[in-house]
C-alpha cells in the first residue's frame, strides 16, 4: 500500500489539469486506509493527543445522557436501543453503560449499544474500554482483532444490525470531520479551491478552477447564501450524502448531533470571511491544512440547517437546535452535582462538580457546540421533554 504523500501526488498527477478537489484532499489525509488522521494508531483525544471533547473532560457527561436516555426510554415505553456513530475509543460508551448499570441493572441488561466505526485502531481501542459491556455493546461492522484478550465470548461477531434501527442515534463531534468542498468568490466568479503539488518545493499548494459541480451551486441556492468578493465557505455535501444513508435504515426515534457549527443567520459574519477549516495538531489550532497532512485533524463548522432541512425532506421533523450548555441543563446535568464537605480539591465529587461547572459554563468546552435534534415517529409525550427552559428550576434550587 503506497503511503498518504505518495497516493495524493499520485491522484494529482493523474488528472489532466494537475489538480484534485479539496474535498478529495480532506478525505485522504483523514481517512487513507494507513496514513489518515483517523486511521493512525495514536492517541487522538485528551491530554496525549491534539484535542479535548466533552466525554474527555469527565464522565458526568455521559453520565448525564444516560440518564436522560433512561427517562426517555421509560416515558416511551421502550427499551434502550442507542447506536452511536464514530465511537473514537469507546469512552463515552464505556462511560455510559456504567451509568445505566448503576441507574437501573434490569434496563442496563436489556439494552443494546450499537456503535459504527470505520478506524481499525478504534475499533481495538473500544474493545479495551468495553470488557465489562460485551453483551450489551454491538459492532456494526466486525473489530478488527481483540486488544482487550480474547474475554469477549465471540459477543461481537454479529451480522450487520442495521438494515433496520429504530432508537437513539448519537453523535459526537462526527459531522465536522467529513470531508468539505471548498468555494470561494473572485474577481465575480465562483471557483472551487482544489490542491496540487509543487515538485521544486516540495509541498502541497492550492489552485482554483470554475465551480463545475452542479451540487455544489444548488446546495448554495438552496440556503440562500450569495457570498460576498472576497469570501470562502465550506460546502458539506458529503454530509448531506450521510443523512441520506442513515435515514434508509434509521426506520424511527430520535437522532441527537452533537457538533460544533453555526445557525443560518451566524455564516455571514465578518469573522467567517475565509471560512471555517481548523486544524488541530498537539492541542495548537491552525487554518493551514497542507501542512504535515495525516497529522493534524482538519474540520469544518457544521452546516446546522442544510443537515436539518434534508433530513425533513425524508420524513423527520426538527425538534430542537439547540446550544449544548442548554441541553446538558434540560438532560438534568444539575441533578448530577454532590454535596460533600470534603476540603481535597482532587477528591472525586469535587473533580465532577468542577467538571459540570465546566461543561455549562459558555466560556468552557460546551460554549461552541450545538445539538441539533431530530424525530421521526415519537410521540408527543417523548418530545415534551425537549423543553429548553425546564432546566429553570433546577438551578433555582441548585443555587445558581
Amino acid at each position: 500500500m503506497s503511503g498518504l504523500k505518495e497516493e495524493l501526488i499520485s491522484r494529482i498527477s493523474a488528472e489532466p489539469e494537475k489538480m484534485i478537489s479539496f474535498r478529495d484532499y480532506m478525505d485522504l489525509c483523514l481517512y487513507h486506509p494507513r496514513d489518515g488522521y483517523y486511521m493512525q494508531e495514536r492517541n487522538k483525544i485528551g491530554k496525549q493527543g491534539d484535542y479535548y471533547t466533552s466525554s474527555s473532560v469527565h464522565p458526568v457527561f455521559a453520565e448525564t445522557l444516560a440518564h436522560f436516555v433512561y427517562k426517555i426510554c421509560q416515558t416511551w415505553g421502550t427499551g434502550i436501543s442507542f447506536c452511536e456513530m464514530g465511537a473514537g475509543t469507546g469512552l463515552f460508551a464505556g462511560q455510559f453503560l456504567d451509568a445505566l448499570q448503576d441507574i437501573d441493572e434490569e434496563a442496563y441488561q436489556s439494552a443494546r449499544y450499537i456503535i459504527i466505526e470505520k478506524s481499525p485502531y478504534h475499533q481495538k481501542e473500544q474493545l479495551k474500554h468495553l470488557t465489562e459491556h460485551t453483551a450489551q455493546v454491538i459492532w456494526a461492522e466486525e473489530p478488527v482483532g481483540n486488544a482487550a484478550g480474547d474475554n469477549t465470548g465471540g459477543k461481537h461477531k454479529v451480522e450487520n444490525p442495521l438494515s433496520s434501527f429504530a432508537g437513539i442515534l448519537f453523535s459526537n463531534e462526527l459531522v465536522d470531520a467529513f470531508p468539505v468542498h471548498m468555494v470561494e468568490k473572485k474577481d465575480g466568479t465562483l471557483w472551487e479551491i482544489c490542491v496540487g503539488y509543487d515538485e521544486v518545493h516540495d509541498r502541497f499548494v492550492e489552485h482554483r478552477r470554475p465551480v463545475e459541480n452542479e451540487l455544489i451551486v444548488a446546495y448554495l441556492e438552496d440556503q440562500g447564501f450569495s457570498l460576498a468578493e472576497g469570501w470562502r465557505m465550506e460546502i458539506p455535501l458529503d454530509a448531506l450524502i450521510w443523512v441520506e444513508e442513515v435515514s434508509d435504515w434509521f426506520q424511527e426515534g430520535l437522532w441527537l448531533t452533537f457538533d460544533y457549527g453555526l445557525r443560518r443567520d451566524q455564516w455571514e459574519a465578518p469573522s467567517y470571511r475565509q471560512g471555517t477549516l481548523r486544524c488541530f495538531y498537539r492541542h495548537q489550532v491552525d487554518d493551514n491544512p497542507y501542512e504535515h497532512p495525516g497529522q493534524k485533524d482538519i474540520t469544518a463548522h457544521v452546516h446546522f440547517e442544510g443537515l436539518s432541512q434534508t433530513a425533513q425532506r425524508l420524513g423527520w421533523k426538527q425538534v430542537g437546535l439547540f446550544p449544548q450548555v442548554e441541553f446538558l441543563l434540560m438532560a438534568g446535568i444539575l441533578d448530577r452535582l454532590e454535596e460533600h464537605q470534603e476540603t481535597d480539591p482532587f477528591h472525586s465529587k469535587a473533580k465532577k462538580n468542577r467538571a459540570i461547572r465546566q461543561l455549562i459554563s459558555p466560556e468552557g468546552i460546551s460554549g461552541a457546540f450545538q445539538v441539533l435534534t431530530l424525530a421521526k415517529s415519537v410521540p408527543d409525550k417523548v418530545l415534551d421533554l425537549f423543553q429548553p427552559f425546564s432546566f429553570g428550576l433546577q438551578m433555582i434550587k441548585k443555587g445558581y
